[in-house]
């Protein structure tokens, strides 16, 4: 069987594209940093409060300029952040800050988003999940649930206000 001039074209140019998105996945990974948020560690899921360093819910400042969020995701909260939940309150930081959330779930699976930002991770009972940022402009950054958990799923939200 023969193959033809335009075949041959034809299989040059998918062994070329094939060739580049390899390339261009590599590059994003090495040179650029990009991975997936690795598990930071398990706890039982139903003894997420009493856990640490679950039981101790908030925003610390570690060293100059970083801090770290414990947060935990509940039906249908981010605790301790406000939203709709009568006893959180707003995450308020210096423009330039890094801040560490560390999350886990003490019920479903959530998904955490910070508008305005590269965090997006997966919350699943049991599992923490760390994502770090730097916030350097200032604003308003809405936190948000993007994965379903419930009746009650739209008002799960809080805010990172960066000064």
């Amino acid at each position: 069987m023969k193959i033809h001039a335009y075949e041959r074209i034809y299989l040059a140019l998918c062994a070329v594209l094939i060739v580049l998105g390899v390339i261009a996945v590599g590059m994003s990974v090495f040179a650029r940093g990009v991975h997936l948020p690795a598990p930071h560690g398990t706890i039982l899921a139903a003894e997420a409060v009493k856990t640490a360093p679950f039981d101790n819910l908030g925003l610390t400042e570690v060293a100059p300029g970083e801090y770290q969020m414990v947060m935990l995701g509940q039906m249908w909260q981010w605790n301790p952040l406000k939203g709709e939940n009568p006893n959180g309150k707003d995450i308020t930081i210096p423009a330039g800050s890094t801040v560490t959330f560390t999350i886990t779930s003490s019920d479903v699976v959530h998904g955490f988003m910070v508008r305005g930002t590269n965090i997006n991770a997966m919350v699943i009972p049991g599992q923490i999940t760390e994502v770090t940022y730097t916030f350097d402009k200032p604003g308003e950054y809405l936190v948000i649930c993007h994965e379903y958990c419930g009746r009650f799923h739209h008002k799960m939200w809080g805010k990172v206000i960066v000064s």
